[in-house]
């Protein structure tokens, strides 16, 4: 459908809905998939919501209602929705129900989420997706040892997984000693080096042996130069985190890298440099524009320009995005300082 019949039909379903205080459960599912295809996610929120109360035993209702939470950020609600779905669908899908286990654990529900995966697992077998979140639900859960069993059944089935390897051989360096980790990555290095020796690096350099994970992630691939990125900025050692961010953003431009630049540049208190890369990314208008809109209000707020920090939150506050009502709360405050 073209850009310009997507936005006929939305208007003809905005009018349905404003004229029919009863309504098919078609045309909530009509109407909640064109707002998802068109990124109005709040008001997907809003109508299929409306949906759900109508037609609580509409499983394709829950599964775009579960997309519309999943889309604005609130996992625990779309985890609900997904196994909803799940539970009412005609034939089994696990699909569903292993989305409903992935928000879960978004959620920081783990041990829901590893009670679904760990079903599914018993009925279905050893897919690898499903022995990775229920591992790193073990994992979170501080129940990481119990995970040894589960993967080492698993990569008998998955010998060529290198990712449940790896997984594994960072439990053994936890659990069972530095030999049988050793083994257990020589095996994954076979697979995939590349996010193998990622994963050394990582570990090397979070026991703080900084030399043996500058070596492994001496070669500089994107990847490990935003690893390397975040690594710094995440110990204080901010210089040469911009570095790395400047490098790996020249090699391969992104919004992410975009954004990690200017978070960097605010987190020195360099604003000027830093606004100027926030404001690329409010030109672009993708996912991180208002996350840059806000640290611009934010850096105005510390800079005591309170005028401009008002215009700014007001701005993001009649805006349709997550932090419109963060906005509307301080903006009480801020119109009574600048009177």
């Amino acid at each position: 459908m073209e850009r310009g019949e997507q936005e006929r039909s939305l208007r003809l379903m905005a009018r349905y809905f404003e004229r029919n205080s009863r309504r098919h459960s078609y045309a909530y599912e009509l109407y909640g998939h064109l707002l998802l295809k068109n990124e109005r996610y709040f008001l997907a929120v809003k109508i299929l919501e409306q949906g759900q109360k109508e037609y609580p035993d509409s499983a394709n209702i829950a599964q775009n209602s579960a997309v519309a939470y999943s889309r604005t950020k609130q996992p625990a609600k779309a985890g609900h929705a997904f196994w909803r779905a799940y539970q009412l669908g005609e034939a089994e899908n696990d699909n569903l129900a292993f989305s409903a286990a992935y928000f879960f654990s978004r959620a920081g529900k783990y041990n829901r989420a590893g009670k679904i995966v760990k079903n599914l697992i018993s009925q279905k077998g050893y897919y690898p997706q499903w022995v990775q979140l229920y591992a790193q639900c073990l994992i979170k859960s501080g129940k990481g040892k119990k995970a040894i069993p589960l993967l080492e059944s698993a990569v008998k089935v998955n010998r060529e997984n290198s990712k449940l390897w790896r997984i594994l051989g960072w439990l053994y360096s936890k659990h069972k000693g530095l030999e049988k980790a050793a083994a257990a990555y020589r095996i994954a290095a076979k697979l995939d080096p590349e996010n193998t020796r990622i994963e050394l690096g990582k570990l090397f350099l979070n026991l703080g042996a900084i030399n043996q994970g500058d070596h492994l992630l001496r070669k500089e691939s994107p990847k490990i130069m935003d690893y390397m990125a975040f690594f710094y900025a995440r110990y204080g050692d901010l210089e040469a985190a911009l570095a790395k961010a400047k490098r790996v953003y020249n090699k391969a431009p992104t919004d992410k890298r975009l954004f990690r630049i200017a978070h960097i540049l605010y987190r020195m208190n360099r604003f000027q440099e830093a606004e100027k890369y926030y404001r690329k990314l409010v030109k672009k208008k993708g996912r991180l524009s208002t996350k840059a809109k806000w640290a611009m209000a934010v850096m105005s707020w510390q800079q005591g320009d309170w005028n401009k920090a008002c215009h700014r939150f007001r701005a993001i506050a009649h805006s349709d995005s997550k932090l419109n009502k963060q906005a509307g709360r301080l903006l009480p405050i801020l119109e009574r300082i600048t009177g």
